[in-house]
């Protein structure tokens, strides 16, 4: 499977007024045909930042600084904002953290995203439907 992803070496920084702070420092990773991915860690630890330092939609005073992130091989920074609108949503998806997240909705979403075709759901999707009858939902064929 080819590579879908690739974040290299990125370097996120927000400018305050008195000092640029680092918020993701030398981050790596790669995302393949048919994954979903989701990043966890400690609260502030830079999970939002880097989704955001992805589909670019950084607050104005948020900057990446180095390294890369590569769509298909080709370097998103290069993209003109209307190309970028073309990939956010349709080819790379960012689902926000919120602490009160409805997690049924969460794994909706997921189920949504991860779908090649209705009919056919991959094995991550499936993992998905598992977990619905314990989330309480009514069967809705009746």
């Amino acid at each position: 499977m080819g590579v879908v992803v690739s974040v290299r070496n990125l370097r996120t920084e927000f400018r305050m007024r008195t000092a640029n702070v680092v918020a993701v420092d030398d981050k790596s990773f790669e995302i393949s045909e048919g994954e979903c991915v989701g990043l966890v860690g400690e609260s502030g630890c830079g999970k939002t930042t880097i989704g955001l330092s992805i589909v670019r939609l950084l607050q104005n005073n948020g900057h990446v600084i180095g390294g890369s992130i590569e769509h298909f091989g080709k370097d998103l920074a290069n993209l003109s904002e209307g190309e970028m609108q073309k990939v956010r949503g349709n080819e790379i998806a960012f689902i926000p953290q919120r602490p009160s997240s409805d997690h049924a909705r969460i794994g909706w979403l997921f189920l949504a995203a991860t779908n090649d075709r209705a009919d056919r759901p991959t094995s991550a999707s499936a993992r998905v439907v598992e977990d619905r009858p314990r989330r309480g939902r009514r069967n809705r064929s009746r």
